[in-house]
């Protein structure tokens, strides 16, 4: 099923605006890059972050946007338990005024991407039983890593992900 809902595009377009906002920052940036995500998880995290117009027009299927929000999802906690903490403790050495406000807003703006995964999730999964039929039938239940995504995006806890 390919989904084009105009309220889950514009999540996915906020969730990249953030994304990009929390990038633009080098030593935010570098700290990134070392959150470690499942190979296919990663895939389809990227698929979402790189939102393009492309992407408006052709809708994303609805597979993909489940494997992308579970992404997403060990994105948010990696970056709040390993790339913050990481990050706060670099700050110090760098001095660098950006830095230290880049990193003191970091914690907000994974909390608006975690609201916003979650918006998508929720409505991802409502248009999925929306459309719930005997010839398609709810895809959400078929897709174990889907029950944690709510940990994921509230937990601040390390440990979660092995």
């Amino acid at each position: 099923m390919i989904v084009k809902s105009y309220e889950i595009i514009n999540l996915i377009e906020n969730l990249t605006n953030h994304y990009n906002i929390l990038e633009s920052n080098r030593l935010i940036r570098n700290t990134l890059n070392e959150v470690e995500i499942g190979y296919s998880y990663r895939h389809y995290f990227e698929v979402l972050i790189n939102y393009t117009e492309q992407s408006r027009t052709d809708g994303y299927r609805l597979d993909e946007l489940y494997m992308g929000i579970i992404g997403l999802a060990q994105f948010i906690y990696q970056a709040r338990t390993v790339a913050e903490p990481r990050a706060r403790s670099q700050v110090g050495r760098s001095g660098a005024i950006q830095d230290r406000m880049a990193v003191d807003n970091m914690a907000n703006n994974l909390n608006i991407m975690a609201d916003l995964a979650n918006d998508l999730y929720v409505k991802t999964v409502a248009l999925d039983k929306e459309t719930d039929s005997k010839r398609r039938p709810v895809l959400f239940n078929t897709i174990k890593e889907l029950k944690d995504v709510g940990m994921l995006l509230t937990s601040t806890s390390p440990g979660l992900i092995r």
